[in-house]
């Protein structure tokens, strides 16, 4: 059931927890942790050029934190309450939307400091 477009958004939600879980949570780990054939994080980090996913500041890991523990567990009741409709559908995004938000003003300030 649903609406085509309420089902887009549950599929971003869905997918983003193997992303989440496979790759942004891995500097988390202690080295070694991640098996060589979960480790995705070198080659997100070659193929996007993103160096904080592999040496993150004290900063940037406390955003990896609030993923793991606010986003994450966030993902999987977005997506079913998309799927399943009703309710104001734009407060499940302002949600997201608003600790997108508050991550990338404070991650361009970093940058920009530094």
């Amino acid at each position: 059931g649903g609406v085509p477009g309420l089902r887009l958004f549950a599929l971003y939600f869905i997918s983003h927890i193997p992303i989440t879980a496979l790759i942004d949570l891995q500097p988390l780990l202690p080295a070694g942790i991640a098996p060589r054939a979960v480790n995705l994080l070198q080659q997100y980090a070659a193929s996007f050029r993103d160096p904080l996913m592999l040496q993150p500041p004290e900063w940037f890991k406390a955003f990896i934190y609030c993923e793991a523990f606010l986003q994450l567990p966030f993902f999987p009741i977005a997506a079913y309450a998309f799927l399943k409709g009703g309710g104001n559908q734009r407060d499940r995004g302002h949600v997201l939307g608003a600790f997108v938000q508050d991550c990338c003003c404070c991650a361009a300030e970093n940058v920009s400091v530094s």
